[in-house]
């Protein structure tokens, strides 16, 4: 019984997570939602306006985003982590550890949960703080103030936050805002009429600069330059990794996640020349059950397929199972990267 009620509620949240965006599309659930996104835009900035934030002794970067959903934060922010341990700093992560049991400060011990050693935590911190801890120290809390002073007592000299844009509590240096080339900010609405989490032209005000990854579709660029003009934009790509590329190219998959945009993963395993014979979106931020495992490798069998996920999925997969599946990881890759670079440098 207990595995058809999580199977229905699985269900239940793709569904309401596509009617939502369907409903993005539609005139008339705009006109009608129009009420509610006016509130929300105004809760959020009296928000902006009356927190007093803290500053931290240290440089604080958010990578953070004006919408709901997957548009590249996550990247950005182990691109600014290597970046900085390369040039022999002790960058920490400041996330709030979302869908994680832990509720309030929580800081992982990187020595022993690092560099890889994340089997478990996952259902305690969250996905995305999962895969940050493998690449640095990572903080988790709500209070990104607490959060931040905890980062700097344990020796970090410079924080990166991944997301927390919207939250006040805490001075941010440079905010970097991610968008997705494809998506943009979709019908330019507030939620819940549209994607955005705030005004755009309240929240770019904000912003140091933008980072756009893939091709510009939704025309993001014009609408940046039309309410920023002077907005640095920079241009990045999500590269998978080229040996487990190669090892996929020609391979009949079946590719399975749980992220904001699930189009994203499939497609680019279409671009490295797998061939995506079934293809399984769950729920962003979903939590893979022993039902979900045995329906997957149960297609995989029967039509001799290849499982592939991606790395933030593969952080909250069973060992058993996960040494089943291959991951394909993705890294950030600039256009401009010597100008980005220079943005982003403390002198």
């Amino acid at each position: 019984m207990k595995k058809v009620w999580q199977k229905y509620k699985n269900e239940i949240a793709l569904r309401g997570e596509r009617k939502l965006k369907s409903a993005w599309k539609s005139a008339r659930a705009v006109k009608v939602l129009s009420p509610l996104s006016a509130m929300y835009a105004k809760i959020a900035e009296v928000k902006s306006r009356i927190v007093i934030p803290y500053d931290a002794d240290v440089p604080v970067i958010c990578a953070g985003n004006l919408t709901l959903g997957g548009a590249g934060k996550t990247p950005l922010a182990i691109w600014l982590v290597e970046h900085f341990k390369a040039k022999g700093m002790k960058p920490y992560f400041l996330t709030r550890g979302y869908k994680g049991k832990e509720k309030g400060l929580f800081m992982p011990d990187f020595a022993k949960e690092g560099e890889g050693g994340v089997e478990g935590m996952a259902s305690r911190i969250g996905d995305e703080p999962s895969l940050l801890l493998c690449f640095a120290p990572v903080v988790v809390d709500p209070d990104r103030a607490r959060g931040a002073e905890t980062a700097e007592k344990s020796g970090a000299d410079i924080i990166i936050m991944d997301d927390g844009f919207q939250n006040h509590g805490l001075s941010k240096n440079k905010s970097i805002l991610v968008f997705d080339g494809m998506v943009g900010i979709g019908n330019g609405k507030v939620f819940p009429a549209g994607p955005l989490r705030e005004d755009f032209a309240l929240g770019l005000k904000r912003a140091k600069a933008a980072v756009i990854i893939g091709d510009d579709t939704s025309g993001i660029t014009i609408r940046i330059k039309s309410e920023a003009p002077d907005m640095p934009i920079f241009r990045a790509r999500l590269i998978p990794d080229e040996s487990v590329a190669k090892s996929l190219k020609g391979k009949k998959v079946l590719a399975f996640t749980g992220i904001g945009n699930p189009l994203k993963f499939f497609n680019s395993l279409r671009g490295i020349g797998a061939e995506v014979v079934k293809q399984k979106a769950f729920p962003d931020h979903h939590f893979y059950t022993d039902e979900d495992i045995a329906d997957l490798e149960s297609i995989a069998k029967d039509e001799a397929l290849v499982m592939v996920t991606t790395q933030k999925d593969a952080v909250k997969l069973a060992p058993e199972f996960g040494k089943k599946v291959v991951v394909l990881p993705v890294k950030l890759a600039f256009e401009d990267e010597k100008e980005f670079v220079e943005f982003v440098e403390f002198s």
